[in-house]
C-alpha cells in the first residue's frame, strides 16, 4: 500500500511560495540515527562523570563493617555521608564521622600518574575506613578514667556509649591538638579508636554521617541516642 509522504500535499511550485513568503522549510527531514546515538551517548557520558564528581565531593554512601558502634549503628547498615558539612565548619562533638584509616590507591587506573584527573572522578582501592563519633574537640582537655571519659574535667554525658570506656595504647589525660579530634567507637569495649590510633587530623574526617538508608525498616536518623 502506498501512502502520501507530503501530508499538505502540496505541489513543488506552492511548496516554494510558502517557504518564500513565510521562511520556513517544509522538506520532510529524514532523521538521522547516528547523531542521534552519538547524542545520547554524550548524554550518559555526562551523567556518569557528574554522578562520580558527586560520590568523591559530595556524598556517597558507606556500609558499616563491624560492631564498634553498636548499639547506634550496626553491621551491614548503609548509612548516607554528606561530604560537604566540614568544608566551612569543623565537626562537633557528638557527630559520627566516617574517618580514613588506610589510605588507597589508583593503580587500577591505567596511566592515573599521568592524568592526575582521573583520580577525582574515581574512588581508590584498597582504602579502608571507619565509622566514629567525635568526642574530643581541639584544645579540649581529655581525661579518661572509671571507665568514663571527663572532657574539661567535666563528665561527659554518653546515652549512646556502651560498655565501660577504658584507655588502651595511647594514656590520658591529654589536650587534643590543634587540628585533630578524638574519636572513639560506640562499642567502648569492642572499637579500635583514638585509644590506639592516637588523635585524628580533620583532613583525615572524610564527612558526616546524616541518615540511616539500609535496611529500609530501619530508615532514618542515626542521633536519636543523643536526647
Amino acid at each position: 500500500m502506498e501512502y502520501n509522504k507530503d501530508p499538505l500535499n502540496l505541489d513543488k511550485i506552492q511548496k516554494q511560495k510558502l517557504e518564500e513568503k513565510y521562511g520556513i522549510n517544509l522538506r520532510i527531514a529524514k532523521p538521522n540515527y547516528l547523531k542521534e546515538f552519538v547524542n545520547w551517548c554524550i548524554v550518559i557520558v555526562m551523567a556518569i562523570i557528574i554522578a562520580l564528581i558527586l560520590r568523591n565531593f559530595a556524598f556517597e554512601w558507606v556500609v558499616v563493617r563491624g560492631h564498634s558502634m553498636e548499639d547506634s549503628l550496626f553491621n551491614n547498615q548503609v548509612l548516607f555521608v554528606n561530604k560537604l558539612g566540614y568544608i566551612y565548619s569543623e565537626p562537633k562533638r557528638g557527630d559520627i564521622v566516617i574517618m580514613q584509616y588506610k589510605k588507597g590507591n589508583w593503580n587500577y587506573l591505567p596511566y592515573s600518574e599521568y592524568f592526575p584527573f582521573l583520580t577525582l572522578l574515581f574512588p581508590p582501592k584498597n582504602e579502608e575506613n571507619y565509622v566514629k563519633r567525635v568526642i574530643g574537640l581541639p584544645g579540649d582537655h581529655v581525661d579518661i578514667r572509671g571507665g568514663h571519659v571527663y572532657i574539661n574535667e567535666l563528665l561527659l554525658n554518653e546515652p549512646y556509649a556502651k560498655g565501660f570506656t577504658n584507655e588502651k595504647s595511647v594514656q590520658f589525660p591529654q589536650v587534643v591538638p590543634p587540628d585533630t579530634f578524638l574519636l572513639l567507637g560506640d562499642n567502648r569495649e569492642n572499637s579500635e579508636d583514638s585509644r590506639q590510633l592516637g588523635f585524628i587530623e580533620l583532613e583525615r574526617i572524610k564527612g558526616k554521617v546524616m541518615f540511616r538508608l539500609y535496611p529500609i525498616n530501619e530508615f532514618g536518623g542515626v542521633y536519636d541516642n543523643l536526647e
